[in-house]
C-alpha cells in the first residue's frame, strides 16, 4: 500500500462511528491502564473536570463560594495547583536557576523565584 492509501484507511478509521464510540474507553484505559496510580488518575480526572466546567461562569462563581466557606479546602486545592503550575514551570533537571541566570533577571523577576521557590519547598513538605 502507498503512503497516501494508509493515510485514507486511518482517516476512516478515525472518522467510523466505532471509533468515535470507544474513545471514553480509550481514555479511560489511558488513565487507568498500566502503570497509572489510582490516585493519579482520579487527580487527572478532577483536573481535567476542572478545566473543563471551570470556564463556565456560574461553575465558577459556585467554586469560589464553597472555597471561601471551606478555608482549609481552599489551601489544599491551592497547594496542588500551584504545586502543579511550579512543577511545570520549573527547568527539568534540577528545578534551581544557575548563578549566572539568576543574575539576567529583573528585580521582579528574582523576587517571584524567590516565592516559587518557598512554594515548593511548602508543597513538597
Amino acid at each position: 500500500m502507498t503512503e497516501e492509501q494508509l493515510r485514507e484507511q486511518l482517516k476512516a478509521v478515525y472518522s467510523s462511528t466505532s471509533w468515535k464510540l470507544t474513545a471514553p474507553l480509550r481514555y479511560c484505559s489511558a488513565l487507568f491502564g498500566p502503570g497509572r496510580s489510582f490516585t493519579a488518575s482520579l487527580r487527572r480526572i478532577l483536573f481535567a473536570l476542572i478545566r473543563g466546567f471551570g470556564k463556565l461562569p456560574l461553575v465558577r462563581k459556585s467554586g469560589a463560594q464553597i472555597l471561601k466557606l471551606l478555608p482549609g479546602l481552599r489551601s489544599r486545592v491551592r497547594r496542588v495547583v500551584l504545586a502543579r503550575d511550579v512543577n511545570s514551570l520549573a527547568p527539568p533537571a534540577t528545578g534551581k536557576l544557575k548563578p549566572e541566570e539568576q543574575s539576567t533577571l529583573s528585580p521582579a523577576a528574582r523576587m517571584i523565584l524567590a516565592e516559587l521557590q518557598t512554594a515548593m519547598r511548602e508543597v513538597r513538605r
